[in-house]
C-alpha cells in the first residue's frame, strides 16, 4: 500500500475541492455491476455504502429493493440521491465511529477507499462494525497511483482484508479498468 504524505484533513479537502458526478460516466455501469455482483452474495437486504457518491450503485440496490444507508462527504453529490436512501454527510472514518459494535449486516465500498488516505483506520473500524456472518465488499483501482484525490495505492487486493474475516474472492478484475475486488465475510 502507498499512502500520500497528507492529513487525513487534507484528503476530505482534496475531495470536497476535486469531483465530478458519477452518474451518466462509465462509472455508473461500474457501480450497477459491482452492486449486482455484491447482492449475489447476500442472505439479507440491507447495505452501508461508503462513498456512495451521486448514486451508481444506489439506484442498483434499490431497484432490487435493498434498504440502503448511503455516506459521502460530498453534499452536491448527495443533494443528486435525496429522498431514495438514507444519506449521512460524513467522512468515512467518523461515521463508522460512531456505529456499535457488530451492528451492520454488510458495507459496500466500490471505488471509494483510494480516497481515504487513513484507509487502514477505516477497515479497522469495518471489522469492528460488520456482525458475525457479514460481509464486507471493496473494490479499488489497480494499477493507479498517487494523484489529487487518490490518496492510497493499493497493490493487492488482500490489503482490503483484516484478520477477522475469511476471503471468498480476492483478485485483479478488469470491469472498464483494472481493478482489485476483495469479497470477505467475517468469522467472529
Amino acid at each position: 500500500m502507498i499512502k500520500a504524505k497528507i492529513s487525513p484533513e487534507e484528503s476530505i479537502l482534496h475531495n470536497l475541492n476535486t469531483w465530478c458526478y458519477e452518474v451518466g460516466t462509465e462509472f455508473e455501469e461500474m457501480g450497477k455491476l459491482a452492486a449486482i455482483d455484491f447482492m449475489s452474495y447476500m442472505d439479507n437486504s440491507y447495505v452501508l455504502e461508503l462513498g456512495c457518491g451521486d448514486g451508481a450503485s444506489i439506484k442498483t440496490f434499490i431497484k432490487y429493493k435493498w434498504a440502503v444507508l448511503a455516506i459521502d462527504i460530498n453534499p452536491h453529490k448527495l443533494e443528486k440521491i435525496k429522498g431514495i436512501a438514507t444519506l449521512w454527510e460524513s467522512d468515512m472514518l467518523t461515521a463508522l465511529r460512531t456505529l456499535k459494535d457488530n451492528s451492520v449486516s454488510n458495507i459496500f465500498a466500490h471505488h471509494s477507499l483510494e480516497h481515504v488516505v487513513n484507509v487502514e483506520e477505516v477497515l479497522k473500524e469495518i471489522s469492528r462494525v460488520i456482525k458475525p456472518g457479514g460481509y464486507f465488499y471493496a473494490v479499488v483501482p489497480a494499477n493507479d497511483y498517487l494523484h489529487s484525490v487518490h490518496h492510497v495505492v493499493f497493490e493487492s487486493p488482500e490489503e482490503l482484508l483484516q484478520p477477522e474475516f475469511k476471503i471468498i474472492k480476492a483478485e485483479k478484475q478488469i470491469r472498464n479498468e483494472p481493478e482489485y475486488i476483495c469479497v470477505a465475510q467475517k468469522l467472529v
